[in-house]
């Protein structure tokens, strides 16, 4: 038995466990999801039942289903991956293939996998019935990854469709439809994890980063959208938090599917130096500049020599200076970073620390346009990311330092001010008690601060670059958003 609910919205019906994106963008209200089944438990067939807990469950399949190469047909009826019926549906929905291109068909099936990655689940684009619905026997969730949604009989505003219950829907048929958002990798994973994950009985939150939500955007590598282990207020629209289907006011979904499904393998932030080489010859106070890559976000990155705790930065650019008295010999220089999900990764490499340089001829060995900055050899003018190179934040500059001041914006280095630690034709200035070699002076000599360069008015309140950096994200044109 199926009881399904329907409202109307300024002239808008809504129906079923509707997400309806382009709902926003034309000034209505998105709805939430509206279908309510009775719970019935009628074996693995097909069934809505509680599951609380890994036990309950004894089948940890996905399939995503993008009907190709000629369109897929699902049949209203009882909830049935193995049959292709399903619960939502009021008609024959003949679905459209997944129009896109084999390659952007190869992102969105890895970014479910990576989204799913921390449960034992097990993400396949390959039909376990094998193409049969009359004797398939092989339990799974399926996702229905194509086609628009006119297909199915809903009104072109609906990005997703999910039943919707407290508990656990066996062998449901979830709707992403992914001809109508273009070739989005993003939003289509947003709209597939968030479907599979109402089956399940997970409700809307308001936590941008987390899939459960109509929030755009992310600060998550690539804007994508990772379960959360937080607890976050459920509702759709920000502000208006509200009670959660299953009771209560929050809902953490990583714990919850953690709970239903338990973990799966972990995956580890990828950790990489951008510069050290195993043997490389440094200087005291050398910069170790990493690059982090973890589809969860990173929590932290802490950069230890000989197993000493140096530093530990929570926000990017992941870049470190390494203690100015090491002394001469080797150094193990090791940068463990942590996820947001708790999940560690590191990478070492062994260096060795020489005399100190002098003069730029003596760094000549470390590569070309290196120049010598308080006994360190670094990029100088010339070389990308260098001394005195344009910027405009953080990231690109060797030092991890973007320094502004009016509207001149220059990679430093950093200088003890009052010192004669900058090379020919920069000067030391106090940048609010650090101080920042900047383009302008005389010569090695005449490194204290000045209040003025020959680029204009400079005080020693110069900004150092915490600068963030803008991300201007072009939208796409697209008939649906998660």
């Amino acid at each position: 038995m199926k009881l399904t609910t329907l409202m109307s919205t300024l002239g808008v019906l809504y129906l079923g466990a509707a997400d309806a994106p382009v709902a926003v963008a034309k000034g209505y209200p998105s709805p939430s999801k509206m279908v309510n089944v009775v719970p019935e438990t009628m074996g693995l067939g097909g069934s809505w039942g509680s599951e609380p807990t890994p036990s309950g469950i004894s089948y940890r399949l996905i399939y995503l289903n993008n009907c190709k190469p000629n369109g897929c047909v699902i049949n209203p009826g009882f909830e049935n991956s193995q049959t292709n019926t399903s619960s939502i549906l009021d008609l024959r929905a003949n679905i459209a293939a997944f129009e896109y291109s084999d390659a952007v068909w190869e992102e969105v099936v890895q970014c479910v996998r990576d989204t799913f990655a921390p449960f034992n689940l097990t993400i396949t684009d390959q039909d376990p019935c094998g193409g049969q619905t009359s004797n398939c026997t092989v339990n799974h969730w399926e996702s229905v990854v194509a086609g628009d949604p006119e297909e199915a009989g809903w009104p072109p505003w609906i990005g997703g469709e999910s039943a919707d219950v407290c508990g656990i829907v066996h062998n449901s048929i979830t709707f992403a439809f992914a001809n109508a958002f273009g070739p989005d990798v993003v939003s289509i994973c947003w709209t597939v994890s968030r479907e599979l994950a109402h089956s399940w009985g997970l409700d809307y939150q308001l936590l941008r980063e987390d899939p459960m939500t109509y929030l755009e955007g992310s600060s998550l590598p690539g804007g994508f959208k990772r379960f959360q282990n937080q607890n976050a207020q459920c509702g759709e629209f920000e502000g208006q938090p509200r009670v959660c289907n299953c009771g209560g006011t929050t809902q953490n979904s990583f714990q919850e599917i953690m709970g239903i499904f338990g973990a799966g393998g972990p995956t580890p932030p990828e950790v990489s130096f951008d510069d050290l080489t195993n043997g490389q010859q440094v200087e005291p106070g050398f910069i170790v500049r990493t690059t982090i890559v973890d589809d969860s976000g990173i929590s932290s990155a802490t950069l230890l020599i000989d197993s000493q705790t140096v530093r530990t930065l929570t926000n990017p650019p992941y870049v470190f200076n390494a203690p100015a008295t090491l002394r001469e010999g080797t150094h193990r220089v090791t940068v463990t970073a942590v996820d947001a999900l708790g999940t560690s990764g590191s990478a070492s490499v062994d260096v060795n620390i020489g005399p100190p340089c002098e003069t730029p001829a003596d760094c000549a060995g470390q590569g070309e346009n290196y120049t010598c900055v308080g006994g360190r050899c670094v990029p100088g003018k010339g070389a990308p990311g260098g001394l005195g190179a344009d910027c405009m934040d953080n990231s690109e500059c060797y030092s991890g330092q973007c320094a502004t001041a009016g509207e001149d914006r220059y990679c430093v280095e950093p200088c003890e001010v009052g010192g004669s630690d900058c090379p020919s034709s920069f000067q030391c200035l106090d940048a609010g008690g650090t101080g920042v070699c900047w383009p302008g002076g005389g010569d090695d000599s005449s490194g204290g601060c000045s209040t003025s360069t020959g680029n204009g008015a400079m005080t020693s309140s110069l900004a150092l670059g915490a600068l963030l950096g803008v991300l201007f994200a072009g939208r796409r044109r697209r008939r649906a958003r998660a």
